[in-house]
């Protein structure tokens, strides 16, 4: 048993060969071919995550914003320019390219002067609360609008007194230029009934 094993290692040795320098070659240049595709395909998914994700970031800045205002705005003792047109024009549904009011002041429930506002240089949404600094409640934004809402199947002059008044924002959300999630914005639009105004 032991000399037919001596046997077949010596066959195997003495038929057994160098690699050449093509053999080599092809071996680095098919892992090489390998390893580029699975680099490629890694890094395609790496870019769909870091957008997925900056997306998901808008979207939750977009609704943080719009809780913010809706919030403040529900139980607002009163709204500066709510009969107004040039400071709170009326909503036209199915009216494209509408340019509502950039900033609203409002009287919070418990008295004080408030003001939301858009600056479109910085991009941002502030929140001014009194004579205090301004809170920033949302970044990156594209636009924010407010108007003045009447439901379906009321005249905006024969607004009934039972009925609250209401306001419709409009908040456009959208990241940067050059960055994952640039594109177009994303836009959240919402009615708040002013609960103690009525008209």
């Amino acid at each position: 048993m032991e000399k037919k094993t001596l046997r077949i290692i010596k066959w195997i040795w003495g038929h057994s060969r160098g690699v050449t320098l093509l053999e080599v070659m092809l071996a680095v240049t098919v892992f090489s071919l390998i390893m580029a595709a699975l680099l490629t395909f890694y890094s395609g998914g790496l870019q769909s995550w870091a957008r997925g994700s900056a997306t998901i970031d808008i979207q939750q800045n977009a609704r943080i914003a719009m809780f913010e205002i809706i919030n403040e705005l529900r139980y607002a003792a009163a709204v500066e320019g709510l009969e107004d047109n040039n400071i709170l024009p009326l909503y036209h549904p199915g009216v494209a390219q509408q340019q509502g009011a950039g900033s609203l002041s409002f009287t919070s429930a418990d008295g004080q002067k408030c003001k939301l506002i858009y600056n479109e240089t910085k991009r941002v949404i502030t929140l001014k609360i009194g004579s205090g600094s301004g809170n920033e409640i949302a970044y990156h934004a594209a636009g924010l609008d407010f108007f003045r809402y009447v439901p379906p199947g009321i005249t905006p002059g024969e607004y009934p007194e039972s009925i609250s008044q209401m306001i419709l924002v409009i908040l456009q959300i959208r990241e940067q230029k050059g960055e994952s999630a640039a594109g177009s914005p994303f836009v959240l639009q919402n009615t708040v009934r002013l609960q103690n105004l009525s008209r």
